[in-house]
């Protein structure tokens, strides 16, 4: 009788560039043969230490800068794969912004989501190194310790980017302090009950997937249309690398 056999490997393995290079199929340390769910099986990558994330220090507050508009320099948040053209690619989870303070002035909060083939230089922000969620994973993000920023960035000219995402979390009215942003990529669910009010809310939103490649950039934008004085929140960012 014809057998398949595998090499175990719970980790994840070195990444195989060519796409016809032969490989040995990849077996837990039971037998069982591994199989990629792609996009949806967090558990799975969390286990081989794909999965990262970057967080605030809780009740520490970072600024913004002051956007009233669209400026394509000016990003909120930037991620950067400093890895290698064709190696791993990083793909965003989730976004999730908790208002701390709300600024002077600002009204409707919109929000875009750019990628971006060129490599860019950066100033201002806040550099944070991500962390790998598995305890029992040494594996390193391919951001490092340059790769992720959050406040009020400043970059260098764009290259080629690619506009993929355009949200308005909150419209004709002002945010409040607790108002949360969440943005999923890839995820379907329903929005808040309203786009504006008074009460601290959640204000979800789903966009498509993102891929970001070797040498390649991803920025998030947030800005209200009136606002004289930065707002400041708290974060967490999650994506994986594969």
């Amino acid at each position: 009788m014809p057998q398949v056999f595998g090499k175990v490997g719970r980790a994840q393995p070195t990444t195989v560039v060519s796409d016809t290079a032969q490989v040995q199929q990849r077996v837990t340390g039971y037998g069982d043969l591994i199989t990629t769910q792609l996009g949806d099986n967090h558990s799975a990558l969390a286990d081989e230490g794909s999965y990262f994330k970057a967080v605030s220090t809780p009740a520490t507050a970072i600024a913004g800068g002051v956007y009233s508009t669209f400026v394509a320099t000016t990003p909120l948040i930037s991620i950067t794969n400093n890895g290698t053209v064709g190696g791993k690619r990083i793909f965003i989870d989730y976004i999730r912004l908790i208002t701390t303070a709300i600024g002077t002035g600002p009204v409707n909060t919109q929000c875009a989501v750019v990628i971006d083939t060129a490599t860019r230089t950066y100033s201002g922000g806040t550099n944070f190194t991500p962390v790998n969620v598995n305890s029992d994973s040494s594996t390193a993000s391919i951001c490092g310790a340059t790769g992720f920023r959050f406040g009020a960035v400043t970059t260098s000219a764009v290259g080629s980017p690619r506009l993929i995402a355009r949200h308005n979390f909150k419209i004709a009215s002002a945010p409040v302090i607790g108002d949360m942003y969440s943005m999923d990529f890839g995820e379907h669910m329903s929005g808040a009950a309203s786009l504006t009010g008074t009460t601290a809310t959640v204000f979800p939103a789903s966009v498509g997937p993102v891929a970001i490649g070797g040498g390649h950039s991803f920025y998030f934008y947030l800005w209200h249309t009136t606002i004289s004085a930065a707002p400041s929140f708290e974060f967490e960012i999650a994506w994986w690398e594969r």
